[in-house]
């Protein structure tokens, strides 16, 4: 990517499942917030394997032109600055928190 790019992050999830009502509203409370500051693309699979839907979020969001994919667990409360926190070290090849 270069410097003058603004990034593009997929905001991956998915659940083999049912989701929790409290870990959706904090999934929908943190993805608005991060909204504001970046641009973002929404991937989701439901009933899948976990690596199958990461394998699959990781080629779709390459096809819809994101710079950077972030796996947002659908069982996992999420604080809302996490994605900053993680967007700080952006040009390194993996981060992970």
């Amino acid at each position: 990517m270069k410097k003058e790019e603004k990034p593009i992050i997929g905001i991956a999830t998915h659940a083999h499942s049912s989701v929790d009502f409290d870990i959706h509203f904090n999934h929908c409370h943190a993805m608005t917030e991060w909204s504001r500051k970046w641009d973002m693309k929404m991937v989701g699979y439901k009933g899948l394997l976990a690596a199958d839907a990461r394998e699959l979020a990781c080629k779709v969001a390459i096809e819809q032109g994101c710079t950077h994919v972030f796996f947002l667990d659908a069982d996992h409360f999420i604080p809302v600055e996490t994605l900053d926190y993680l967007m700080e070290s952006k040009d390194e090849a993996i981060v992970s928190g």
